[in-house]
């Protein structure tokens, strides 16, 4: 948290913004990549260039024996082309599962990679052929609709069928000679405690080259294989209980808490009771409210509270889950951040409903305008309303009962 105050001006009018308070959440996402391979491919300098171009992440390029301490550091691990010299690090694997992506191709040593690992397996066949790939539009790991294949050039893959033996997804297919072969060029296999991506080609600086061809930038190849290593990198545990809400809330009008529940198979709940007990820090009383169903998610109204910090859980009846968190309410008026006038939008909106501005000064102009405007010209109006008088039977009967009593005495006065 985070107090920024700015000094007073001579006859300032307004002082009450001249305080914020913020909140920085620092978040470490970098992510350490090692590149391991005995080969100088070009290759490994076109995916050292798509990982740079994520400030976010760094690469370093390690030798198959390198110190396993080395390897701990990192949070995914690029095996290029993995020959005999890999068994010590695939023995390494087999204990520490890590995230990694696989990439093969003519010098990978099949027979080794084969008993090396159980994810895939693939027929051993000394020819290799060119494949071009094939996007899997139905794919759903990760958003793919903005990436473009284009004429990528064909990559070179050793034949032979492919059997995945993980659940997986196919992102690339193959097509040799024209013809759908079937088989995946590029596959993301995911497990409970494992994920990975085998690439089985080799040449792919050339899809990087032609993509500059056909954009003039490498933007839509790296954008490609970075959402492949997102993916892989990413080692969140699905949660079935998720919170949503701020750190600061300036005033108590916007201050909300969201939350989200799902099942054993995550599908979202809407029939959860979630509960929200909140109390202020440095005070014993605490609150309790439910959670209402919004749509797709719950939410909790926190407008009736008070400026302070506070500290929250959110449980879920019947279910051994939790969450808890804190946040804070800053005093705040919007009448206090904003005092003067914006005369230039004030400007625009006369202009356009064909009217004119005018600043305290000119109030004799405003005078002389509005006397000259035929517009505001006294005027005056009459209105008569004719109503017959057969439409007021009261009225009538009074008139008529007056005028028979009128008769009745003239005729005894003897007048008539």
């Amino acid at each position: 948290e985070i107090t920024l105050v700015l000094s007073t001006l001579p006859n300032e009018r307004n002082q009450a913004n001249n305080r914020r308070t913020v909140v920085l959440e620092v978040v470490d996402e970098r992510t350490e990549i090692a590149l391991v391979s005995e080969l100088m491919h070009p290759d490994l300098g076109a995916l050292v260039k798509v990982i740079e171009s994520n400030e976010q992440r760094s690469v370093t390029i390690l030798k198959p024996d390198a110190d396993p301490q080395l390897l701990e550091e990192k949070d995914l691990l690029i095996l290029y082309q993995p020959t005999a010299r890999f068994r010590g690090l695939y023995e390494w694997m087999r204990n520490k599962k890590p995230n990694r992506m696989t990439i093969t191709g003519p010098v990978t040593d099949w027979y080794f990679l084969n008993n090396a690992q159980d994810n895939f397996q693939k027929e051993v066949f000394d020819e290799t052929e060119n494949a071009v790939p094939v996007l899997n539009a139905g794919f759903d790991k990760f958003d793919i609709s903005d990436f473009e294949i284009g004429n990528y050039p064909p990559l070179d893959v050793n034949l032979g069928d492919i059997l995945i033996t993980k659940p997986h997804e196919v992102l690339l297919g193959q097509k040799i000679r024209g013809i759908d072969i079937e088989e995946p060029l590029l596959a993301v296999i995911t497990n409970e405690q494992e994920r990975e991506a085998v690439l089985f080609g080799e040449h792919i600086w050339k899809w990087r080259m032609q993509d500059f061809r056909n954009n003039n930038s490498f933007e839509n190849f790296d954008q490609f294989i970075n959402k492949v290593l997102r993916y892989l990198t990413d080692n969140a545990s699905r949660e079935r209980l998720t919170l949503d809400y701020k750190n600061l809330f300036e005033g108590n009008s916007r201050a909300k808490i969201r939350a989200s529940f799902f099942d054993e198979a995550y599908i979202f709940d809407s029939g959860a009771d979630l509960l929200l007990r909140i109390n202020e820090i440095g005070m014993d009383e605490s609150t309790e409210m439910p959670l209402l169903l919004k749509g797709a998610f719950y939410e909790a109204d926190l407008s009736n509270l008070e400026a302070g910090e506070y500290e929250f859980s959110v449980t879920v009846k019947g279910e051994p889950y939790s969450k808890s968190g804190r946040f804070t309410i800053m005093e705040y008026a919007i009448e206090d951040q904003l005092i003067s006038t914006n005369y230039n939008k004030l400007g625009r909106l006369s202009e356009r409903s064909g009217g004119a501005m005018f600043f305290p000064a000119q109030t004799d102009s405003l005078l002389r305008l509005l006397q000259r405007n035929p517009g505001f010209s006294p005027v005056l109006k009459s209105e008569q309303n004719v109503v017959s008088l057969i439409e007021f039977a009261w009225l009538l009967a009074i008139l008529a009962a007056s005028l028979a009593s009128e008769w009745f005495i003239r005729k005894y006065n003897g007048l008539i």
